[in-house]
């Protein structure tokens, strides 16, 4: 990683351990949110995939302009899968990853495992040093790196993408089936509009979803549990105090979600106190 202006400057470099196989590339993607550490404000956070691992790089100082960059490494997920394909932020500390180049998951950084999974990576290998003492320090590693998941991390998992027979050939009608032919694509992608709409592409595969709203969220509970108003109020509440998250739209900092979230907290509550005192009036009544 560099810096381009005002001048340029290297800010760290991390070279391939040697526990990750010489196939697999790294994939990287900017986003904003919280780490195990970090969580006193909202972070630009780099996230950095190589083989099985999720690797969280801080920028700390971000606010101080014209000062060099401080870069800190915090929080790393583990899959159990085979390795992370693709990775690209959703929303603040929500990143989306395509994992074996067919399954979907959800992480939440805050959930990660606070620190950097190998101290070393930042290090240029010294061809001085014991190399029987390297050769067990990368077997330990190894070790850890096969049998450690990170689980908690996991807001969402376990989406499969269609399969390639799923997928209909709608514009090619004329084309017998006998005649399609599969292409296989090397660069698995994610992308996500401003609706919320994501779409992964994997090898043969292709997923969408959409990552909703809390206010959709809100009115989804709301539409399908009319006569529960006490549903609707405890879903806000989770929502306001950080219980629940997986939702756009939200600050993950408690202090900003909380300010933000204030005034449609207060018209809700509002809401549910004017259909309670209706209850108990029809109540009454009957």
């Amino acid at each position: 990683m560099a810096q381009v202006a005002p001048e340029p400057m290297e800010l760290f470099c991390i070279d391939r351990p040697d526990y990750v196989d010489p196939g697999i590339v790294p994939y990287l993607d900017w986003g904003q949110g919280l780490s195990p550490v970090y969580r006193d404000s909202t972070y630009p956070i780099l996230a950095i995939t190589w083989g099985r691992t999720v690797q969280l790089a801080i920028w700390t100082n971000y606010s101080d302009v014209g000062a060099k960059p401080e870069i800190k490494f915090d929080g790393f997920y583990i899959c159990d899968g085979f390795s992370i394909d693709q990775c690209f932020f959703l929303d603040e500390s929500l990143l989306f990853v395509l994992i074996n180049k067919k399954e979907v998951k959800i992480l939440y950084t805050q959930r990660f495992s606070p620190g950097v999974f190998d101290e070393k990576i930042l290090q240029k290998p010294d061809e001085n040093q014991d190399q029987i003492a390297n050769k067990k320090y990368f077997l330990q590693i190894k070790e850890k790196f096969t049998g450690l998941v990170s689980t908690y991390a996991e807001v969402d998992k376990g989406y499969r993408l269609v399969q390639k027979e799923e997928i209909r050939h709608k514009d090619i009608i004329a084309v017998s089936t006998s005649q399609l032919r599969s292409k296989f694509n090397f660069h698995p992608t994610i992308s996500k509009n401003f609706e919320g709409s994501v779409l992964a592409l994997g090898k043969t595969t292709v997923c969408q979803g959409k990552l909703i709203h809390w206010e959709e969220y809100l009115d989804l509970i709301r539409r399908t549990n009319p006569d529960d108003w006490l549903k609707v109020l405890r879903a806000a509440v989770d929502i306001f105090n950080g219980k629940m998250v997986g939702l756009a739209g939200l600050p993950d900092q408690k202090e900003a979600r909380e300010y933000y979230l204030r005034e449609s907290m207060k018209d809700l509550l509002s809401e549910n106190i004017d259909a309670c005192i209706k209850e108990f009036q029809e109540g009454q009544m009957v």
